[in-house]
């Protein structure tokens, strides 16, 4: 192992399992702030967006996400439903309707959808936004 990777494993990093990350969490930001800093955001510039789905179908081994294990369909398919409610209330709250030069899934295991739950969440974001040509 090289010096430079032993220097970087050996750094104290936060892990990105919720966001914003636990330690900015504050009963001081509610709901009216959180809106005023979308429709703040310019129009002109684009986003990033990040969809969590807390489920999964096993536990992994090396797993320190805060998640749920979902033996059954029907508390993942009424998440999906929530997660298509909040992408539409999220854009309701946009100055325009903006461009997405990031999309990423994460939480749990977002295949924990099933396939059709996953298009109707791209559909939303689709419907919602204009995801560049370039988007990771």
């Amino acid at each position: 192992m090289t010096d430079a990777l032993k220097t970087y494993m050996s750094r104290n990093v936060p892990r990105y399992t919720s966001y914003p990350t636990a330690p900015h969490f504050s009963k001081a930001i509610g709901s009216k702030e959180y809106a005023h800093w979308l429709a703040a955001l310019p129009p002109e510039k684009p986003v990033s967006l990040y969809l969590h789905v807390p489920y999964c179908r096993e536990l992994c081994w090396y797993c320190g996400c805060n998640m749920k294990l979902a033996k059954k369909d029907a508390p993942v398919a009424q998440y999906a439903q929530t997660l298509n409610r909040e992408i539409d209330l999220l854009a309701g709250h946009l100055p325009d309707r903006m461009a997405i030069t990031h999309l990423h899934w994460g939480g749990g295991t977002p295949t924990a959808l099933v396939p059709d739950d996953l298009e109707r969440a791209m559909q939303a974001v689709r419907a919602n936004f204009n995801i560049t040509a370039d988007a990771d």
